[in-house]
């Protein structure tokens, strides 16, 4: 799995943000010795975002002392329209300072500050993090949907159960008869019906 993980990192495009440009320098040939031959580097942490909007990268490393609480706001707007695993390495060690920068979306943050010979494993082992987040996000995505979908199929069943006088089997029974004639999902025709329910309510409004 890590030689997996080792061989895809080596053909992303890495970001390296760090304002000593002699350490980045290092911090490079590194990452390039490593295999990562596709990087980029930026001194300045003003304009980042449009940088990143410009030419988005796959990861991006960050390695400054002081990082200003505008570089996480641009970070914070990466990571909601497109999350990318960040990994900062930094001086900082408040912990409300902390504390926002994984809110931004900070993937893996370490206060040791970057040594050259660190980044290729951190990097991995963000890349990992961030993967398994993403699945994790995803998965609770997938469940309200399915709930709330549950919840607008009881909603119909009670809708025609009320109407029609079904009891609650034949009102399921009439969801399904109605999502296989029309080929839509249970959920759909629920809506659908619940829809109708609520344009008829408001026309017969005085």
């Amino acid at each position: 799995m890590n030689d997996e993980i080792s061989r895809e990192t080596r053909a992303l495009h890495i970001l390296l943000v760090d304002d000593n440009p002699a350490r980045a320098e290092l911090v490079g040939s590194r990452l390039q010795e490593a295999g990562f031959d596709h990087l980029r580097f930026v001194q300045q942490q003003q304009g980042l975002l449009y940088q990143i909007e410009q030419n988005p990268p796959d990861v991006i490393v960050i390695s400054l002392e002081s990082p200003s609480r505008d570089l996480l706001e641009s970070l914070s707007i990466v990571s909601r329209h497109n999350p990318t695993p960040i990994v900062m390495f930094t001086e900082e060690d408040d912990p409300s300072f902390i504390a926002e920068a994984v809110d931004a979306g900070v993937t893996t943050y370490l206060v040791d500050g970057i040594r050259a010979e660190k980044v290729k494993p951190v990097v991995e082992v963000a890349i990992a993090q961030f993967r398994a987040f993403q699945h994790l996000k995803g998965q609770l995505a997938d469940t309200r949907m399915e709930l709330a979908e549950r919840r607008s199929i009881e909603q119909a069943k009670a809708l025609l159960m009320e109407r029609d006088g079904f009891s609650e089997n034949e009102a399921h029974a009439r969801l399904q008869a109605f999502a296989m004639q029309r080929n839509l999902k249970l959920a759909e025709v629920a809506k659908q019906i619940i829809e109708l329910a609520q344009r008829t309510k408001r026309s017969t409004k005085p």
